[in-house]
Parts: C-alpha cells; sequence; structure tokens
C-alpha cells in the first residue's frame, strides 16, 4: 500500500499511523515500522502516548524512529532505512511536507540566496521561480521520494499537513475541498486518508 493520510494539526494523522503499528503489535505480527521524523520529534511525543503497559504498548518491539532535520540527513536515514527493510514492513514519513520545503529551500537558496521561507516572505511570487525551477524542485524532492519511499520494500504511508496540500491546490488553479480554518462546509475538521 501507499497511503497519504492528511489534515491540520490535531486532526489525528500521527495517531493513525501509531494505531496500526499498535494492532500489528497485538496481532503478534513481525514487521517494522520505520518512522522518519520530520517535525521536531513529533514522533516521539506520539510514540509517548502508545506506552502505557497496556496490550500493545510495547512500541520499540516494532518501531524505529529516525528524525530528519534536513534534506541531508532524510537522505541519510533513508538509505539507512531501505538497506534494513523487509518486504512487509512500513516506512512512514511524518511529515512529507518538510522534505518539500527543503527541496525549495535548497532551490531558493542557490537560485536567489535565500530561503524558501524569506522567498515567501519577500513578497516575491512563486511564479517567479518558473516552470524550469519547479521541474529542479521536482527532481530534487524525487531524488529522494522515488529510491527511498516509491521504491520501499513493504508499505508505504505519508503524513502531509492540509495547508501544504491546499496551497498546492491553489497553485494549480484547483479549488480546495477545505475553507482557510481546515473545515469542509458543514464547519467539520476532517482527517483525509487516500489510498494508492
Amino acid at each position: 500500500e501507499m497511503i497519504l493520510v492528511y489534515g491540520l494539526y490535531g486532526s489525528g494523522k500521527s495517531y493513525a499511523w501509531a494505531t496500526l503499528r499498535k494492532w500489528y503489535e497485538m496481532c503478534g505480527n513481525t514487521e517494522h515500522f520505520h518512522i522518519i521524523s520530520t517535525e521536531a520529534e513529533s514522533a516521539e511525543r506520539t510514540a509517548e502516548g502508545f506506552i502505557s503497559g497496556e496490550p500493545g504498548s510495547n512500541f520499540d518491539s516494532n518501531a524505529t524512529i529516525h528524525n530528519a532535520t534536513d534534506f541531508d540527513t532524510l537522505m541519510e536515514v533513508s538509505k539507512k532505512i531501505n538497506e534494513s527493510a523487509q518486504p512487509g514492513d512500513w516506512i512512514i514519513i511524518d511529515s512529507v511536507t518538510n522534505p518539500n520545503e527543503w527541496s525549495r529551500d535548497i532551490y531558493c537558496t542557490e537560485k536567489f540566496g535565500f530561503s524558501w521561507a524569506q522567498f515567501k516572505a519577500s513578497g516575491k511570487q512563486v511564479n517567479e521561480i518558473g516552470p524550469t525551477g519547479w521541474n529542479e524542485i521536482k527532481m530534487l524532492y524525487n531524488s529522494w521520494f522515488v529510491p527511498y519511499v516509491v521504491n520501499f520494500p513493504g508499505h508505504r504511508l505519508g503524513c502531509a499537513r492540509e495547508e501544504a496540500i491546499k496551497s498546492d491546490f491553489n497553485r494549480e488553479g484547483k479549488a480546495s475541498p477545505l475553507n482557510d480554518k481546515g473545515e469542509t462546509k458543514d464547519k467539520k475538521r476532517i482527517l483525509f486518508v487516500v489510498i494508492i
């Protein structure tokens, strides 16, 4: 499986993969969960909620958390994970939003001399990057995503912040299904799960 879980902070993205890991442990499955945390050790905070002495609460029995703080460490931990992964294992990327941002940072730093965040804050328009620039960003992101996520020998689950999905919808000229508060038309916050 390749699963994308997306929603706003607190919508249950990390809880979803942690619960799946718990179910695997409770069923006695031996597959391993390789978790890449790109969100400032948020995976550790999620794991703490699953260490209680109850059935399925032995987080370390079938999961390893790898922190990635930039594109270089992301590549390093992803390579390490893929070298030891077995069919049936899971790779969890929490969140896939940051690697995308890091790719943009690298491009903007090389092209403009400042980060993606500084690019946006400067008032520059996204279209100033141009098709060639967006292609370079995509190629950099895919230098990680294709060999280490798409070609992972087991299951893949990625978490993404809804704001990032929404901004990509808007950049493509499509309407987002959510308003600015992350709510549907009937004012409910939701967690989206896409299985590919």
